[in-house]
């Protein structure tokens, strides 16, 4: 089995349960501790072995994309149909191109101790597992 090498973020939501906070900045966006949110999830991604990483966006939300225009390991996808999670992995269809991937959460960093070990051992139990389509 082939290495998983991609990541889909879902960071198209409008943070209402946020707001108004949210309505200044993007869930992802706000800060923790001096990076935002989603940087620290795009790294710990990167640092467990992820090369390719899809954040799905709302085409309103300019923010995330002006600040990860530089990093060519991360794609936007557009997706403004407010479908939830599920819809937003979706949209990442041609992205992914068949390929075993991770989905991680715009707001939910995991960063702590052993961490990439953590996502390295999901790969290995991925790869011990048979799923029957």
């Amino acid at each position: 089995m082939s290495k998983i090498r991609k990541a889909v973020i879902p960071a198209a939501g409008s943070g209402s349960r946020l707001k108004p906070l949210t309505d200044y900045l993007s869930k992802p966006m706000l800060p923790l501790g001096k990076k935002p949110v989603l940087q620290h999830i795009i790294e710990e991604l990167k640092d467990a072995g992820i090369e390719e990483v899809a954040v799905i966006v709302k085409s309103d939300n300019q923010d995330i994309e002006k600040y990860f225009k530089k990093d060519s390991a991360v794609t936007f996808i557009i997706d403004d149909s407010l479908s939830g999670p599920g819809g937003a992995i979706l949209k990442a269809e041609s992205f992914i191109d068949n390929d075993d991937f991770i989905v991680a959460f715009s707001d939910s960093p995991l960063k702590g101790e052993g961490l990439k070990n953590y996502i390295e051992e999901l790969i290995v139990i991925k790869k011990d597992c048979q799923i029957a389509a």
